[in-house]
């Protein structure tokens, strides 16, 4: 129901889900400078994959007005993230409108591959920004939750508490097991 973890969950978490598989890839590639066929594939996959999540996640979070969000929609608790949602604006703005270029050519039927050549002829300096604004939101996101989770366990909303849900859950498959 919170809108800020739904975007988390929605964009954030499948952005990140395909920077782990781009950079795993990506080692494999600097290891042995070579791929299969198939993981060249997936790794242009993870990596378009990754940063069009990444757009997505950029512009929820505008969407969202996640600093008004924070100042005027949550708990004074949440004001201490507010230093860190002006940085990722600012960190955004750098390079905002390329990975929308790209996120659009990646996600629509395009002639040529202008867009996505032109995102990565800067000397990495691009994909230095992608990789900071990532861990940016990575870093917002957690530190989101953790106030949330105190939040809800402090005004007594027990049943949102993802605490509590994972302890039921291990409850539940510990009562289910045999005992030896």
């Amino acid at each position: 129901r919170d809108s800020v973890q739904t975007l988390s969950t929605q964009c954030f978490d499948s952005a990140n889900v395909m920077f782990e598989h781009y950079q795993a890839l990506d080692r494999l590639w600097n290891t042995k400078q070579k791929l299969s066929h198939s993981n060249g594939l997936k790794l242009r996959v993870y990596l378009l994959s990754w940063l069009g999540y990444l757009y997505a996640t950029t512009e929820g979070f505008r969407d969202l007005r996640m600093r008004l969000l924070l100042q005027n929609k949550r708990p004074e608790s949440f004001q201490e993230l507010i230093a860190e949602c002006d940085a990722i604006g600012k960190l955004d703005k750098r390079y905002a409108n390329d990975l929308r270029v790209l996120r659009n050519d990646i996600f629509h039927l395009r002639t040529d591959d202008e867009a996505i050549r032109k995102f990565f002829l800067d000397d990495g300096e691009r994909m230095k920004w992608a990789k900071e604004l990532h861990a940016a939101f990575g870093a917002f996101f957690s530190n989101y939750r953790m106030l949330a989770e105190v939040h809800c366990l402090l005004s007594g909303r027990l049943g949102e508490s993802q605490i509590r849900q994972a302890g039921a859950e291990r409850r539940k498959k510990k009562a289910g097991r045999p005992r030896s």
